[in-house]
């Protein structure tokens, strides 16, 4: 059976909705058709932005770097936790959330968290400060399924913090 992949980027583009306390994406056109007779530009973006992937280095400095990890660890089955409409402004994703979806989760999975945050997304302190995250119990739940990732559509699988 063929397997399906999905691309769930979000786009990025001149100062797109980032880590607030981070510089903003910076575009500049370097050339130009009329002038040049193609076109190139230059940007300039954390690496934190956008759709991305915290490697353990991240915050482990003992913790695998992104290049040291195969593509592998990043592809397989997923699940959908679909938690639109049940989660406000900075509240904290629970296990009584995911419990809905334990018997689809299996070892090795990955959790996709759909929130609705990425529906959100604009300069807002709304998108930029008060996504849902994964609580400390949802975390042990996750742990305990021995997912192979998790994957959500606000700004960090954790809350805000400065």
């Amino acid at each position: 059976m063929a397997q399906k992949f999905y691309d769930l980027s979000q786009p990025v583009f001149a100062n797109c909705p980032c880590w607030i306390s981070h510089e903003m994406v910076d575009v500049k056109l370097v050339e130009n058709h009329p002038t040049h007779g193609d076109v190139v530009e230059r940007f300039a973006m954390d690496c934190h932005t956008g759709t991305h992937v915290d490697a353990p280095y991240h915050f482990c400095p003992e913790g695998p770097t992104i290049d040291q990890i195969p593509v592998e660890n990043f592809q397989g089955h997923a699940v959908i936790a679909d938690l639109r409409g049940q989660l406000g402004p900075a509240e904290p994703i629970l296990a009584k959330h995911l419990e809905p979806y334990a018997d689809r989760v299996k070892e090795g999975d990955i959790l996709m968290l759909c929130t609705g945050w990425g529906q959100k997304r604009a300069l807002t302190k709304e998108y930029c400060h008060d996504w849902p995250y994964i609580s400390e119990e949802a975390a042990k739940w996750m742990t305990a399924k021995k997912l192979k990732g998790v994957s959500t559509d606000g700004l960090s699988v954790g809350g805000w913090y400065e």
